[in-house]
C-alpha cells in the first residue's frame, strides 16, 4: 500500500494476498489448513456477549461461560463456528491486517486518539476502524460474507474474560505498526479486565486504552522497533444481575475466500479502499447469492 506513514520498507501486498487465499469460494479458513506458503490475513476485533443463568445452573458455571463465549463469537463480525487456539501477538512480513495494509480504511487521521500516555511523535489511532473492517468482511449471523467455514481451526492472539453480572467487562487491544515491515513484526497487545463501577465506564476505557498504549511502546523498546503508528481500542459490556458475560478481544489469522478477491482487486490491491472493496464484491457476498437476505 502507499506508505502514507512514511514506512521504510512496504510489504508485497499482492503476494502475500495472492498466496493467502483458501480453497473456498464463499469462506474464509483458519491460517495452516491449506497451503498459503506462510501467508495469513490478520482480522482484528473485540466482541461481547452473555448468557441468562438459569436456576439450575451447574455451580461450575462451564456451560454457562461456554455459552457466553458462543453468544460473543456471533455477536458482531461473525467468527462462529470455528475452533479458536491462541497464539503469540505479531504480524510479520508475510502478513496483512485487513483494513490497513490491504482494503486500508482511508482517512485514519480522523480517528487521531489522545490519551495519558505519551507515544511521541508516533501517532495513536482508534481501532475502531479495524473492527469495522473485520466485520465488512466476516459480516454478521444473520448476513453473513466471507465467513471462516464452520469447523475451521483458526491460530489467533486472544484473550477473554467471563464474570457473573451485575459487572462492567472490559476488553482492549492495542496495535503497533512496525516501521520496517520487510524486518520486523507489527504487534497486538490485547486486554480483559473487570469491574462493578457502572457510572465510571468511559473513565475506565481511558484507563485500559492508557495501559494498552505504554505496554505497546514498551515492548517495542524490548524489541529495537520501531512504530510508524499505533492504534488501539476498547469495549465495554454491562453484564446485568442474573447474567454470565463474556468479553473476547481477538486478531484471527486466516486466509481469504477466493470470491473476496476478484481479478479486479487483485490487478492493484495495495489501491483498492475497503469502501471500493466493498462495493466490488457485495453481490458476492454468501448471503446473498445463497439467498438470505
Amino acid at each position: 500500500m502507499p506508505e502514507i506513514f512514511g514506512g521504510k520498507k512496504a510489504k508485497d501486498v499482492a503476494r502475500i494476498l495472492k498466496s493467502a487465499v483458501s480453497p473456498y469460494a464463499f469462506h474464509c479458513e483458519g491460517f495452516g489448513n491449506n497451503d498459503s506458503k506462510g501467508c495469513y490475513i490478520n482480522t482484528p476485533l473485540i466482541a461481547g456477549g452473555t448468557a441468562v443463568l438459569k436456576n439450575t445452573y451447574d455451580r461450575s458455571l462451564v456451560l454457562e461461560q461456554i455459552q457466553a463465549f458462543d453468544t460473543a463469537e456471533a455477536e458482531g463480525a461473525y467468527i462462529g463456528q470455528i475452533n479458536l487456539f491462541q497464539v503469540s501477538s505479531f504480524c510479520g512480513p508475510n502478513g496483512l491486517i485487513w483494513g490497513h495494509d490491504v482494503m486500508e480504511c482511508r482517512k485514519p487521521h480522523a480517528h487521531q486518539c489522545d490519551f495519558g500516555v505519551t507515544a511521541g511523535k508516533t501517532p495513536v489511532f482508534d481501532a475502531g476502524i479495524l473492527f469495522e473492517a473485520s466485520a465488512r468482511l466476516f459480516g454478521t449471523a444473520q448476513k453473513r460474507r466471507f465467513p471462516v467455514i464452520p469447523g475451521s481451526v483458526v491460530p489467533a492472539a486472544y484473550k477473554t474474560i467471563s464474570e457473573i453480572g451485575p459487572v462492567v467487562l472490559y476488553g482492549g487491544l492495542g496495535i503497533g505498526i512496525a516501521e520496517d515491515k520487510a524486518s520486523s513484526a507489527s504487534l497486538f497487545m490485547e486486554y480483559v479486565a473487570g469491574g462493578t463501577n457502572l457510572g465510571a465506564i468511559e473513565s475506565e476505557k481511558e484507563i485500559v486504552s492508557d495501559k494498552l498504549l505504554g505496554s505497546v511502546l514498551a515492548v517495542g523498546e524490548n524489541h529495537d522497533v520501531e512504530f510508524e503508528m499505533i492504534y488501539v481500542g476498547t469495549r465495554a459490556l454491562v453484564v446485568p444481575e442474573g447474567s454470565m458475560g463474556c468479553v473476547l478481544v481477538a486478531v484471527p489469522y486466516v486466509t481469504l475466500a477466493g470470491n473476496a478477491l476478484p481479478k479486479g482487486i487483485m490487478d492493484c490491491p495495495d489501491c483498492v479502499t475497503i469502501d471500493e472493496w466493498e462495493a466490488q464484491v457485495s453481490h458476492l457476498f454468501y448471503h446473498r447469492v445463497r439467498g438470505r437476505e
